[in-house]
């Protein structure tokens, strides 16, 4: 095997479920490929947490963010430390920063999640495309999104990113729509494979539920909403009436502590272990959702599900996903009520057979383009 050492540039610091567990399966699987693998520890990929809160000196940012971390939202961090932290580089607070790590590798790896969308790159974005990377190392990219179904650039910077994407030694994306850009607009060839998430068994995530997990013994459903509104608790309300199912279980939390209004019932704005959020998920009789990597989850695990379309964070991705595993009746544009008579039962014998056949050809892909 001629490239050994491998770097991956993703959503590692982000404190989210989806992002930090993509991150896990994409470097657990190409350590069982045989490559050495290290994570580059960028701490500022979201600079919208500098530009969101303008009204907030640096100091009071860095506090309040050292906060939410320790209280709040430790279950991430506690994630990273566990089945990340041997893999993460020195970290990296500033762009000049990646330079140190021009030469450093043999190849580079960007993606998964959205790391081709301006919107959450913003000034870092020509970094997610490899521009601190000598032409000597190998530039791959797996599975990595735009998002969207147009490319998204970042003050207007389409030029500069088709002059670093040409430089790619081979390109793969997480949607159909993202094949499309990079031919229409950046004229290169990509493929569509899997969000690193399948790439590893419902076993090894059984694994991690296993170490904490207490197992509801009542059946529910089980919600995930990233954006919580009346429209999407009607459509809770709907599937419990239908499928006589009396109770519900919210697997994230949508309440934010307030430091101008605080409250000292800090429990409810705690965010659950990741043990809990994939056992609750794992565990439901049925599972509404409008975030990506919840209906990921919900396919990994064989459940029935709903899946709101999610327009505010990009419809495109779910849309993909589910016409990939002919799907797409699950998904309820948002406004539109469900079609019970249309949401036929999933056949999973079917479905588990597809993901075998794109996670064979997502895993080639690896070996192929870095090999």
């Amino acid at each position: 095997m001629k490239y050994k050492n491998i770097a991956v540039l993703t959503f590692q610091s982000s404190n989210n479920y989806g992002a930090l567990l993509q991150c896990y399966a994409l470097s657990t699987t190409l350590e069982e490929l045989g490559f050495n693998v290290q994570i580059f520890n960028l701490k500022k990929e979201h600079i919208k947490d500098i530009e969101d809160l303008p009204f907030l000196s640096r100091n009071k940012r860095v506090f309040k963010k050292s906060i939410n971390n320790a209280i709040f939202e430790s279950a991430f961090d506690n994630f990273r430390k566990k089945y990340l932290k041997s893999k993460f580089t020195k970290e990296i607070g500033t762009k000049d920063g990646l330079k140190e790590f021009s030469d450093s590798f043999d190849a580079v790896v960007v993606g998964s999640d959205q790391v081709w969308r301006g919107a959450y790159t913003k000034k870092l974005q020509s970094s997610f495309f490899f521009d601190f990377i000598s032409d000597k190392t190998k530039k791959i990219s797996y599975a990595a999104s735009f998002g969207l179904d147009y490319f998204e650039g970042f003050k207007n910077n389409e030029s500069e990113i088709n002059t670093l994407i040409n430089k790619f030694n081979a390109i793969s994306v997480r949607e159909a729509e993202g094949v499309k850009i990079c031919k229409e607009t950046f004229n290169v060839e990509a493929i569509h494979v899997l969000d690193p998430v399948f790439l590893l068994s419902k076993e090894r995530y059984q694994k991690i539920i296993d170490a904490e997990f207490k197992k509801n013994e009542n059946s529910y459903v089980a919600y995930y909403f990233l954006n919580p509104d009346a429209y999407r608790k009607t459509i809770l309300t709907s599937v419990k009436k239908e499928f006589k199912i009396k109770d519900e279980i919210n697997i994230y939390t949508n309440n934010k502590f307030s430091f101008r209004r605080p409250s000292f019932n800090l429990s409810k704005y705690k965010f659950k272990t990741f043990s809990t959020w994939l056992g609750e998920l794992s565990n439901a009789d049925f599972v509404v959702t409008d975030s990506f990597h919840g209906l990921a989850f919900s396919i990994i695990f064989n459940k029935q599900f709903v899946c709101i379309a999610n327009s505010k964070r990009g419809a495109s991705r779910m849309k993909s996903l589910l016409s990939l595993f002919n799907l797409s009746h699950r998904l309820v544009n948002e406004g539109e009520s469900i079609n019970f008579e249309t949401l036929k039962t999933i056949d999973y014998t079917v479905v588990n057979r597809e993901i075998d056949n794109q996670k064979l050809k997502s895993i080639n892909f690896l070996q192929k383009s870095i090999s």
